[in-house]
Parts: structure tokens; C-alpha cells; sequence
């Protein structure tokens, strides 16, 4: 299997590219590798000293420069590999065996597994994971069916649009070779052997004020496009309501008992759009008391626009009341293959919804919901019901007001 490694660099060709390539070249079986370095308005030394390696490194030189993200498209548009590996000029490999980084980002690309890289991380704005374009490897053909960077970006930001676009195909994207990272001195460490300097071009004293606007600028774009609806569900619940709504059958229904804005269901949209899922919404739209808004903002009307601007308002369903009224009106030949309940979280309203819902759930299909850590009545209902089996995402994160932790819980019948 050949494989193109690509590598856009503007100048800095004795402290960042020539490390690169010597560290490529010392810790890589090269046989069925080539190296495509796509210079753009270099003035340094970069032209001789990337020709005078020879084969199988490949000069692709402009005069100008291009870009990160447009001399990174041409750089893969001339690769011949069937897996094409990104990499930064700053980033460098660390003495290890021979192709021992190669094999840790090629050989998990199957089944579907889109594209691996050696550092996974949390962004807040679209508040989902992403891998860092430093050093990342996916197949050539997942590149042709996205179309390559959006030039738009210019450089920063387009890699979490890529993973995104990876995901929105329903491919994985995953960490290399360990999920997860043991953070020393703040800095991420697992069994990738590299070093990666970090915007080592961009913060140069030619670049720095212009790049520190460029990333605000990144960020207020990533919120227009992706920003979540307002409410209380946050990544590590997100990462597991996908994995639960992935796993579902193309063609499935599913329902929601208590969408507030809609922010979970919004966090799934891609899956749902992808997977044809029916969608059901169980809400009495007047908010949590307790909670800002609570009866004065219109909540149906927020709902309804949100789930048209993420693009399922035509596959979803909308049922206004209480949940117990509700699911004696719902069909009783609608079958569900997940029923997700966020309402009312006290003990004896969730006690009472997986008791009504229970028996419209399909054999085989998943019983979930929201808020098990955070409210003693969710854990108690859900406990009583099931003694074992119960699954229960409790990742840590950040949120404003403090820590939050992941409850997603997940039974499946």
C-alpha cells in the first residue's frame, strides 16, 4: 500500500522542515512512501534543500503563498498513495523502531475508521472532539468525497471542519495508538513518539499579530456555523447520546421525552440525517422551573428553528404535553428503537416515564437518558429498575460555572 505524506511549509526550512524530513527519514521504511513538500512564497533555502534529497521526496514549488489550507489541497491533489498523512513542518518525529508512527496511524484505518492522528482534544466551539491537523492519516478516497480543505479558512479551523466532515459520513476518527492522553506539565503524552512545536510558522514574528486575529476570527466562525442551541447538555454527554444514536439502524425511530431548545437532539442532526431516523419530540415547551426563561420565551417556536437550521425539522415529530399524557396518544403499533427521557427529573416522574415507555421500546432496542449524576432522583429511578447492566458515561469536563460530569445513561433491552 503507498503512502503520500504531504507537508505545506513557508520558509523555515533549517528549524522546522529539515528536522521534519530527517526525522521521516531516519524512523521510515521509505520503499512505498513518497513525500510531497508543497512550498509556497518561500525565500529561503527551502527549493535546494528539499531537491537535493531526490526520490521519493517531490517538490511542489509556488512563488507565492498560497495559504496553509490551498498549498495543502495541491500538495494532495499530486499524491499517488492510497493513504495520504497531513503533516506540519514543525512536527517532528522521536527516535522509536523503524515505522513504528506509520503503523500506529495506517493499520486502524478499516471498517469505519475514517482518519487517526496522535492528538484528539475538546473544542468549544462546535463542542465536539477533533484530531489536530499536525500529523494525521486518512484514505484518499474519503479526501476525493469531501473535497479537500475549504480554502475559505485560509489555515486554523479547517481541520475541525474536516473531522466534522469525516464524521459526517459515519467514519470514526480516533487517537493513535491510545484513546487516551497522560497529561504531564500540561502537555499531552502517549506512546507517539513526536514532538510537535505548534504554530511554529504562524506565531513567527512575520505572522503573529495576523494569526492571533485570524483565530478570533476562526472561532466566531466555527459558532456560526455549529454552535448547539442554549442548554445544560455538554460534551461528554454529547459524545455518548452520538455513540448511542450511531449504533441505531438505518430507518429507526427514536424519541425524546424533554428537548428544551433542542439542544441534544441538535447535537445528533448529522446521524440523523445520515441514517434516515424517524424522530419523535415529547415536550409541554414551557421550560424548567427554576431555570432562566422558565414561561417566558417561546420554547416551541425556538425549537422548531433550531432543528429547521441544524436540517431535521422534516424528519421529526412533535408531540406538545406531558410525557404521561402523551404516550397514551402515540400509536400503539409505533415501536421505538431508542427512547431518550430528559423531562421531569425527579424520582417519581422518571420512575413513571420508564415505566410508560418501557413497552413501546423494540426488543433489542436502548433505553437512555440525561442528568443521572446530577439529580439524585434520575440514579435513584433508573437504580430500582436495574440493578446491573446499566451503562453510565461519567467523563469530567469543564464547563463556566465550574466541572461538570458526563450522565448519560444507557440500558439496552
Amino acid at each position: 500500500m503507498k503512502v503520500s505524506i504531504v507537508i505545506p511549509t513557508y520558509n523555515h526550512c533549517e528549524d522546522f522542515l529539515r528536522p521534519c524530513l530527517q526525522s521521516i527519514i531516519d524512523h521510515t521504511d521509505l520503499t512505498d512512501v513518497e513525500i510531497l513538500v508543497a512550498a509556497n512564497g518561500c525565500k529561503d533555502n527551502t527549493r535546494e534543500y528539499v531537491e537535493s534529497l531526490g526520490e521519493p521526496f517531490k517538490l511542489i514549488w509556488h512563488d507565492d503563498g498560497l495559504g496553509f489550507t490551498k498549498a495543502t489541497n495541491i500538495g494532495v491533489e499530486a499524491s499517488t498513495g492510497e493513504i495520504v498523512i497531513l503533516m506540519n513542518n514543525d512536527f517532528l518525529l522521536l527516535p522509536q523502531d523503524k515505522n513504528e508512527w506509520l503503523d500506529f496511524l495506517i493499520k486502524p484505518l478499516k471498517d469505519r475508521v475514517g482518519m487517526t492522528g496522535n492528538l484528539k482534544i475538546f473544542d468549544e466551539s462546535v463542542e465536539r472532539m477533533f484530531l489536530v491537523g499536525f500529523c494525521v492519516a486518512f484514505p484518499r478516497r474519503i479526501w476525493d468525497e469531501i473535497g479537500g480543505f475549504d480554502e475559505s479558512w485560509w489555515g486554523g479551523g479547517e481541520d475541525i471542519e474536516f473531522c466534522l466532515q469525516v464524521e459526517n459520513l459515519g467514519y470514526k476518527i480516533i487517537q493513535v495508538p491510545d484513546e487516551k492522553n497522560v497529561v504531564i506539565d500540561g502537555i499531552n503524552v502517549n506512546r507517539f513518539m513526536s514532538y510537535h512545536k505548534g504554530e511554529g510558522t504562524a506565531l513567527d514574528e512575520e505572522h503573529r499579530e495576523k494569526w492571533i486575529k485570524h483565530i478570533a476570527w476562526v472561532r466566531a466562525r466555527l459558532k456560526e456555523r455549529h454552535q448547539l442551541p442554549q442548554g445544560w447538555f455538554y460534551g461528554g454527554d454529547i459524545a455518548e447520546y452520538r455513540r448511542l444514536v450511531e449504533d441505531l439502524p438505518e430507518g429507526s425511530t427514536m424519541v425524546e421525552l424533554g428537548c428544551a431548545w433542542g439542544r441534544s437532539i441538535c447535537s445528533v442532526a448529522d446521524i440523523i440525517k445520515r441514517k434516515n431516523l424517524k424522530v419523535h419530540i415529547v415536550d409541554c415547551f414551557t421550560g424548567t422551573k427554576g431555570e432562566p426563561s422558565y414561561g417566558d420565551a417561546n420554547f416551541r417556536k425556538i425549537f422548531e428553528d433550531n432543528i429547521k437550521r441544524f436540517g431535521i425539522d422534516g424528519q421529526t415529530t412533535i408531540h406538545e404535553g406531558l410525557t404521561n399524557d402523551i404516550v397514551k396518544e402515540i400509536p400503539k403499533l409505533t415501536d421505538f428503537d431508542l427512547i431518550f427521557i430528559d423531562a421531569d427529573h425527579s424520582y417519581e416522574a422518571v420512575k413513571q416515564d420508564i415505566e410508560n415507555w418501557l413497552p413501546k421500546l423494540k426488543k433489542g432496542g436502548t433505553i437512555c437518558g440525561h442528568d443521572y449524576g446530577n439529580w439524585e432522583g434520575v440514579g435513584r429511578a433508573v437504580n430500582e429498575k436495574w440493578v446491573a447492566g446499566v451503562r453510565v458515561n461519567d467523563i469530567q469536563f469543564g464547563i463556566p460555572s465550574g466541572v461538570a460530569t458526563g450522565s448519560v445513561w444507557s440500558k439496552r433491552i
